[in-house]
């Protein structure tokens, strides 16, 4: 799926040995949103104005000898030379030899664009924001992984989005309205009759997403808690009563 210049990707993420990968952590409302939020990164970047000279450890031949001595045998092995790493030089800048050969650390700040209904360990790819590579090639990617953080008001199961919603027990008996708490607004979802205290309401066609088929919303299901409370007039206590007798 693209999204505005990056590509979303759940299962994607950093492969190669010089791409990026850096953790965000979201809010729940945050992911029911498209929300822009800043990350601060490290990258190398390859140095401009810098001086090369001749590696006097391995003279131009990016390998030099070593030996081992068992005993019996004596062995001779080629390896890369340690000061210049296969590249037959030095590099240096302001008269300082470069390490990792000419790159180095730069701190750099991105503005992501998280896009609506994004669910956990999703992965944002930002193309050639990683690590710079040698000579002309491009650059390496940056994968930031979404954590959408634990809510104590909604859980997402599938694109559903379940809410819970506090409900006093004379609004359910007399089947009136719910204040629900949503990302976006607080809405009132209308108690059907003969609602139980165990019994969940749906709200059709709400509010995670699209059915990729008919492009109609998921549904929104409220958790009712049923708040008793915990002292009655004497005026609530007879008609409670009277409501008994009735019953």
């Amino acid at each position: 799926m693209f999204w505005g210049g990056f590509w979303w990707s759940r299962k994607r993420r950093a492969t190669k040995w010089d791409d990026l990968e850096k953790h965000i952590e979201i809010s729940f409302e945050d992911s029911y949103l498209w929300v822009k939020k800043k990350i601060s990164y490290t990258r190398k970047k390859k140095v401009d104005w810098i001086v090369s000279e001749q590696c006097q450890n391995c003279k131009w031949s990016w390998r030099i000898s070593q030996q081992s001595q068992t005993m019996f045998w004596t062995f001779q092995t080629q390896v890369a030379c340690p000061e210049c790493w296969w590249l037959w030089e030095i590099y240096k800048k302001d008269w300082k030899k470069l390490e990792n050969w000419w790159f180095v650390d730069v701190k750099e700040i991105i503005e992501l664009d998280i896009p609506a209904w994004i669910k956990n360990w999703s992965y944002l790819k930002y193309s050639e924001k990683g690590n710079e590579w040698i000579w002309t090639l491009p650059s390496w990617d940056l994968f930031v992984k979404i954590l959408v953080k634990d809510s104590t008001k909604y859980q997402r199961k599938e694109d559903d989005l379940y809410v819970n919603a506090e409900i006093s027990l004379f609004d359910l008996v007399l089947w009136w309205e719910v204040e629900v708490p949503h990302p976006e607004w607080k809405m009132k979802v209308k108690v059907p009759k003969w609602t139980q205290i165990w019994q969940k309401i749906r709200v059709t066609w709400k509010w995670f997403g699209e059915k990729w088929l008919f492009k109609k919303k998921w549904d929104m299901i409220v958790n009712l808690q049923v708040s008793i409370p915990k002292r009655l007039t004497k005026d609530q206590e007879k008609l409670w009563k009277d409501l008994q007798k009735i019953s």
